[in-house]
């Protein structure tokens, strides 16, 4: 029996079904001619792995002078991401600087995950979410309500210490889900130097190939000044090689020295022509 730990619920591509679950939930299975594969998303609102209200306070004073700034938070999963963001947004600026942000657009390509739970505003949280929000100066109670509903996926065992809750409008309404596919999002991206782009935890989990082109595509699409957050890894190899972060510059990113994984887009660029997707995939290691 495998266990494939991971930020979202992304499809892997294997010869037997594969069961998404939450972090929030168990599933236990046995190894059959059907399932081998069990994966589960690990969402929690203010992940640790980045200071949110700090992340709030620099976007506040970075795009200051911009009337809209377009923010994507791809492979949103449960809507933790985005929900935390929005947050931090509003408690961090204030309301009113907070507005330009929004709606977040949060983006999966599970399309059961953002109809079934995202779009209806239902979301499971922990005792440690709770007390994070609480840290965080954030009052569960003004966003957050008892569900008569409980998130549940085929054949999952809930954690005794998860409950579902419903998210209150005067949160979800700075959050707007859809369905939709990481790579098409970077490849179609429109930028005019006011994007924050998140797509945090997830690329070690598309492939070395997909991986490698969402970073060309949208250092290719993101303008001088937008921002890239990919986020920290368990357990992966991911982005601890010299040439992980060669090929991230050479897209044109430079990381922000206070922020783990997170990158602002500059005007230095290596050649186009050695940056040629199709010409030369071959001519770089892939260590995704």
């Amino acid at each position: 029996m495998f266990y494939i730990n991971m930020q979202i619920t992304y499809p892997i591509h294997q010869k037997h079904n594969i069961y998404p679950s939450f972090c929030s939930t168990t599933r236990v299975g046995l190894l059959s001619d059907s399932v081998d594969y069990i994966y589960s998303t690990q969402s929690s609102v203010f992940r640790t792995d980045l200071d949110w209200m700090k992340f709030a306070k620099y976007l506040g004073i970075h795009f200051k002078d911009a009337e809209k700034v377009n923010v994507v938070c791809q492979a949103c999963s449960d809507g933790s991401e985005p929900y935390t963001l929005a947050l931090a947004l509003i408690h961090s600026l204030g309301f009113e600087a907070s507005k330009k942000f929004f709606p977040i657009k949060a983006r999966d390509i599970d399309i059961t995950n953002i109809s079934s739970f995202a779009k209806r505003g239902i979301i499971n949280l922990t005792k440690e979410d709770i007390e994070k929000l609480k840290i965080n100066g954030i009052n569960f109670d003004k966003y957050f309500s008892n569900s008569t509903e409980q998130i549940r996926l085929v054949n999952d065992t809930i954690n005794n210490e998860v409950q579902t809750y419903k998210v209150n409008q005067n949160l979800r309404q700075f959050v707007d889900f859809q369905n939709q596919d990481l790579e098409d999002d970077a490849s179609r991206l429109v930028d005019n130097s006011n994007t924050v782009f998140l797509c945090r935890n997830v690329l070690p989990y598309l492939g070395s190939y997909d991986a490698r082109k969402v970073i060309y595509n949208l250092g290719k699409n993101m303008k001088k000044g937008s921002i890239l957050s990919l986020g920290t890894y368990t357990n992966s190899k991911f982005l601890t090689y010299s040439e992980d972060y060669k090929f991230i510059k050479d897209c044109g990113f430079e990381p922000l020295a206070d922020f783990k994984q997170t990158y602002i887009k500059t005007d230095n660029l290596s050649n186009r022509n050695e940056l040629d997707w199709g010409a030369n995939i071959l001519s770089y290691r892939m260590p995704f």
